[in-house]
């Protein structure tokens, strides 16, 4: 199990208070008042119009109940329905019905609640998103936030979006908002998702002791709650912590309590298993790793498939294994094209190549080529030429094995290849 780092004022039984951090409604470098970039994005009567909305969502989220009566003048709520009639189609339902929850807000500030506002918002950049406006959305994902202060769900929404957006700044300050809302009113699985997606951000930084600590604080409340596939997801993103850190005992724990978790049938069991099975190559754990990869290639999803048969072509010459490398080589041939289909034959020329087959490396730089959308001078291409480059002697040279002198790591993927192929 995870080790216990967690004292008094964390995420077990200490009394620390929590107050959650401030929303950021206004980036520092922003020209002009909030929410401008919506005019910039949706040149556009229509984005005019979204930011008019905007900006009153903004104020009436930022003023107190009590101060609600008669914030808008009394012609406000008519001109900006004429606004509405005149840039709307008539079959623009997606926005109209959340536009009408604006109106009435207008009409009547001190009625409304914050739960219909903040949806209303919601909607507004979940449109946006559907129109490929990605400055529009966050925006209305932002005042969403703004007009449902309480709401750990939607301050979720906001980081996630900013995450997404590669501002891991803004999104740590709203992931911890998040948490800190959720805590207070004891709405778990929004507390839970902020910090296991806090962690994965974190992970990807490299931030291992920052990672770590968030994972275990998602395990920890997953398990007191009883989330059994929250907590299975933790401990799927302790195991890839504990891989990134150099544990791989650690690591291979932590995956083997998440697959009896979630057991035969499970749709997070397929990433899992991908997972493992790269985590075993790089480990030198060829064998176990070419069993599930052969389980795991009859279960991806289509855009996975093409990285999935790439290692398994690697596993095979590793182990080494001509039957199944020539399983996955002939498979790959039969993909079209797609992402990763390049990169795959890359995998499948490096394979060819530790197992001497010069033609076979030669054929698949050829379609890693061909495949590629990328021009001269591409990293698939200079991967093609050193691959073709390499010397008679690294031809032949295998990757060292590692020995299973437990059997563990043997165990957890005859155990897992038994999930994989039972019926779901």
């Amino acid at each position: 199990m995870p080790r216990n780092r967690e004292g008094p004022g964390e995420d077990g039984d200490g009394k620390r208070r929590w107050a959650p951090t401030p929303p950021l409604l206004r980036d520092a470098d922003a020209p002009g008042p909030e929410g401008l970039v919506i005019v910039g994005e949706l040149a556009s009567p229509l984005g005019g119009l979204l930011w008019k909305t905007y900006r009153s969502i903004l104020l009436w989220g930022q003023t107190s109940e009590e101060e609600r009566v008669g914030l808008f003048g009394s012609g406000v709520a008519k001109g900006r329905t004429t606004d509405v009639d005149s840039v709307l189609e008539e079959h623009d339902v997606e926005l109209r019905e959340p536009l009408a929850v604006t109106l009435e807000m207008l009409a009547e500030p001190e009625a409304m609640k914050a739960s219909d506002v903040g949806k209303a918002a919601r909607r507004i950049a979940t449109w946006a998103r559907s129109q490929s406006a990605p400055d529009t959305e966050f925006e209305f994902l932002r005042v969403a936030a703004a007009a449902d202060p309480a709401n750990p769900r939607l301050a979720l929404g906001v980081a996630d979006a900013a995450r997404d957006r590669m501002r891991p700044a803004v999104a740590e300050a709203w992931y911890f908002r998040t948490i800190g809302l959720a805590r207070r009113v004891s709405d778990w699985p929004p507390y839970i998702q902020a910090y296991l997606a806090h962690g994965s951000m974190m992970l990807d930084r490299g931030a291992i002791p920052s990672a770590r600590e968030s994972f275990l604080k998602g395990f920890r409340r997953a398990s007191r709650q009883g989330l059994k596939e929250t907590k299975a997801r933790a401990l799927h993103s302790l195991f890839s912590l504990e891989d990134a850190a150099g544990d791989p005992d650690e690591a291979s724990e932590f995956a083997g309590q998440a697959i009896d978790l979630l057991g035969s049938g499970h749709p997070d069991l397929v990433p899992l298993a991908r997972d493992l099975a790269f985590f075993w190559l790089r480990n030198g754990y060829f064998p176990q790793a070419l069993d599930v990869f052969a389980a795991v290639s009859r279960q991806a999803q289509r855009a996975e498939f093409p990285t999935i048969l790439g290692g398994m072509a690697r596993a095979a010459a590793a182990t080494p294994d001509i039957e199944r490398f020539e399983e996955a080589r002939n498979r790959l041939s039969q993909l079209s094209g797609g992402p990763g289909v390049a990169e795959a034959w890359l995998d499948v020329a490096r394979a060819a190549i530790q197992l001497g087959n010069s033609e076979a490396a030669e054929g698949a730089v050829n379609r890693a080529r061909r495949h590629s959308r990328q021009g001269p001078g591409s990293q698939v291409e200079f991967l093609a030429g050193v691959l073709l480059d390499k010397s008679e002697q690294d031809r032949h040279t295998r990757p060292e094995p590692s020995t299973d002198l437990d059997g563990r790591q043997s165990a957890l993927a005859n155990h897992l290849v038994r999930l994989l192929n039972e019926p779901g």
